[in-house]
């Protein structure tokens, strides 16, 4: 579905937000609507988890159509890009646990750049959106 980007401004920029809908199986005439699931996180999957727990949600399929989402930033949701792929596996591949002032100053120089990178290429998306899957600056 397509959401405002920033909902100050509902007539502007739109996003696309991925859905995903389990149909209610059982009697139609019984049918009461829809159930929305938000799974939280931050940065959980509502496409990929409803589907994983479908056989717990049986029950609620015999009524409900249940309907879950990837918030914005979230999996296939209007995402937030900071660096390319073989970028980020070099980023993720550095020491994640420093021992030493150099490997300190190390990472926290790859993590301003990593945040710098975001900044520039999910100007519009990054405040707009569920906290990314990113470094923290407190190193």
């Amino acid at each position: 579905m397509k959401a405002p980007l920033d909902w100050n401004k509902p007539k502007g920029d739109t996003i696309g937000i991925a859905l995903v809908r389990a149909k209610a199986g059982g009697d139609k005439s019984k049918r009461i609507g829809s159930l929305v699931f938000n799974f939280g996180g931050p940065g959980g999957s509502g496409v990929t988890t409803l589907p994983a727990f479908g056989d717990d949600y049986a029950a609620l399929r015999t009524r409900y159509d249940l309907v879950s989402f990837d918030p914005r930033g979230v999996g296939r949701s209007a995402g937030v890009e900071c660096e390319s792929d073989s970028q980020l596996d070099q980023y993720f591949q550095q020491d994640a646990t420093p021992d030493t002032a150099a490997e300190r100053t190390k990472l926290l120089a790859n993590t301003k750049q990593f945040n710098a990178a975001c900044e520039k290429n999910s100007k519009k998306m990054l405040p707009r959106c569920a906290p990314p899957t990113r470094p923290a600056t407190w190193i």
